[in-house]
């Protein structure tokens, strides 16, 4: 069974002091009226009431029925002691549970539910209604039914001239089930007429029928809100919203608000507007259909975007450059504009071209578009290629698809970085277009093929480039090696050698005359002063020893000879470290230690050995 949880104290009493109630009492009592005095309250629930609910493992989301639970507490009072007394649960039976407090006497006894606050006036009893709400959490891979924070806000009334109370609920309930947010922090309902749902109605004591009522002379609210802690609402998780409302008529349909995050961590809002008349009576709750929350920010970004194209559409008109002015619409509409997470500018607010986010000039010219990780989505436009003051453009860790040829027109383009998008097929033939790149980024794409001679041929400014994690094959030959962009990569000192072999499982390009790997079998050795050994090593595919770079830490130590012999020549320790020499680092770097000992002196060499051999240091 359910926590039935309560959150706060049960009263705030406006009551009459003690003596009013035994003048009260001797007034009955000389009246000859049966008084009755009680330790002990039997509280019974409205079986029929379909609001809070104890939740069966495998039954359907959603509530049941009222229970009571541990930690539940009722307010008693009397036509004959005004003070209310406060009523513990000691024990539940079904639906019944068993209060006990101090005595309470008197022949018309009233008990309390309310968790939030209540008061006495005369013969009304005011009740808080909203705001407090009761809300379930939702995860298809935890247990049926599981639920968290179940927090209930909604007052019942008993009144019964025995100690046998049977609660009748004096609210309502409106439900929803909210699925598909990245996170949700609050929930609103009003009614679209106004009417009033949430402050301090009365019951009237002389006609208690009458349910909840509305004191003219009190203000109340036209919204009631729940929150929600920010739960995040992804992979099929929802979330049951239940706003707990007087008995109301909604005469044109009432609007559900919700607030939080989006999957991109942007802060959202939405309204859903229901227009059919609505009518919650005490007791009653009424569902609604699940609300997918991201169809429902789509339709408010649908709306935004609107009034963002054209606020943008309105800047860029004024613009004084109506190339750079129609390239910005076109990578902005073409490119999923209304989902790129941005700050400022591009329609969003008023903020002047010139300082639009991402966007850098020189001299009133634009020559620089860095809108890397912001959601751009789909082909690049040709209109791009209209900027011809661009020296940079990084717009990696997006979803770009495709580059247009007009890119070739950016002939000062110095710095392009395309990494992490999902480009696919051979390497576009346009960037050959563009001789002036001395910087380019390409990797984690979904790139074919081998490096083109248009490439190798054109790029001559090239110092940096990227290429790895892509589906890339082939050889670059000897021939292509002697190429005006594979020359200027090894005079700037290139080092990413190894991205070309390092590409999606079963592919890669190979270097012909580049070792790719060195394998060191053995990686420690130990030798006596005088001591010869022969390196065991691999290099791959097909060197030398002569094609490496040996460097020996202490050559005091040992010495390596041009046929790998090892030769101990002083006690002591040294490491070793082996790289290509062909001017590629396409292998990497790889080490083997030495250790030299004097076998004629007792120095405990084993014992050494073996204890530096622990430690790591071999």
């Amino acid at each position: 069974m359910t926590k039935l949880s309560y959150g706060f104290v049960a009263g705030l009493l406006l009551l009459a002091s003690c003596s009013n109630d035994e003048v009260v009492y001797e007034q009955l009592s000389d009246a000859g009226v049966g008084v009755k005095t009680f330790t002990s309250f039997t509280a019974a629930l409205d079986e029929a009431a379909d609001s809070r609910a104890y939740i069966v493992d495998g039954a359907e989301k959603g509530p049941k029925k009222v229970s009571w639970d541990l930690g539940d507490w009722i307010d008693i009072f009397s036509n004959a002691q005004e003070t209310a007394t406060e009523y513990t649960l000691q024990g539940v039976s079904d639906n019944e549970g068993t209060f006990v407090g101090e005595e309470v006497s008197g022949n018309k006894f009233y008990g309390i539910y309310a968790p939030i606050r209540w008061y006495k006036d005369a013969d009304k009893v005011y009740f808080y209604v909203g705001e407090a709400i009761d809300k379930r959490y939702w995860d298809e891979s935890m247990h049926a039914n599981t639920l968290l924070d179940f927090e209930f806000y909604a007052p019942m009334l008993a009144i019964s001239e025995t100690n046998n109370l049977h609660f009748k609920q004096l609210t309502g309930m409106i439900h929803f089930t909210i699925t598909e947010m990245g996170s949700i922090s609050y929930a609103y309902l009003k009614g679209n007429n106004g009417e009033k749902i949430q402050g301090d109605f009365y019951v009237d004591l002389s006609n208690p029928d009458g349910g909840l009522q509305i004191d003219n002379s009190k203000e109340y609210a036209i919204q009631t809100k729940v929150y929600l802690d920010d739960e995040s609402l992804t992979n099929g998780d929802t979330m049951d919203v239940y706003f707990v409302v007087p008995p109301t008529v909604f005469e044109n349909g009432f609007t559900l608000c919700v607030e939080g995050e989006d999957f991109r961590d942007n802060d959202v809002s939405f309204e859903k507007e229901f227009t059919d008349k609505l009518v919650v009576q005490a007791g009653e709750v009424k569902h609604f259909s699940m609300v997918n929350a991201e169809a429902e920010l789509d339709k408010v970004r649908e709306e935004l975007d609107k009034d963002r194209a054209a606020k943008m559409k309105e800047q860029l008109d004024e613009y004084g450059n109506q190339t750079v002015a129609k390239a910005l619409l076109a990578l902005n509409q073409k490119m999923g504009g209304h989902s790129w997470d941005v700050y400022s500018g591009w329609g969003k607010d008023d903020t002047p071209v010139e300082d639009w986010e991402g966007l850098y000039f020189e001299d009133g010219k634009l020559v620089s578009i860095e809108l890397s990780d912001r959601n751009l989505k789909g082909d690049l436009p040709a209109e791009i290629g209209d900027l011809k003051d661009l020296i940079e453009i990084d717009l990696e860790e997006n979803q770009i698809t495709s580059l247009p040829d007009e890119l070739s027109n950016l002939t000062n383009l110095i710095y392009l970085d395309l990494e992490e998008n999902a480009l696919t097929g051979e390497l576009p033939a346009v960037i050959a277009g563009m001789p002036n790149l001395e910087y380019l980024y390409l990797a984690h794409n979904n790139l074919e093929g081998t490096i083109p001679d248009s490439w190798l041929n054109n790029l001559s400014n090239l110092i940096r480039f990227s290429i790895g994690s892509n589906r890339m094959s082939g050889t670059i030959t000897k021939a292509q090696q002697q190429s005006p962009m594979w020359q200027s990569l090894l005079a700037n000192s290139y080092s990413d050698w190894r991205g070309f072999g390092h590409q999606q499982d079963g592919y890669g390009i190979t270097i012909e005359g580049a070792i790719t790997e060195i394998q060191l079998p053995k990686t420690v050795y130990r030798l006596a002063v005088g001591d010869t050994v022969q390196l065991e090593i691999n290099i791959l595919p097909e060197g030398k020893l002569s094609d490496l770079n040996i460097h020996i830490y202490d050559d005091d130590v040992i010495s390596i000879d041009e046929n790998g012999k090892i030769t101990a020549l002083s006690a002591g320790q040294t490491s070793v470290r082996f790289s290509a020499n062909d001017g590629y680092d396409a292998a990497g770097t790889e080490s083997c230690y030495v250790y030299v000992y004097d076998s004629s002196k007792e120095t405990g060499a084993n014992e050494d050995f073996e204890d530096d051999e622990e430690q790591g240091k071999w």
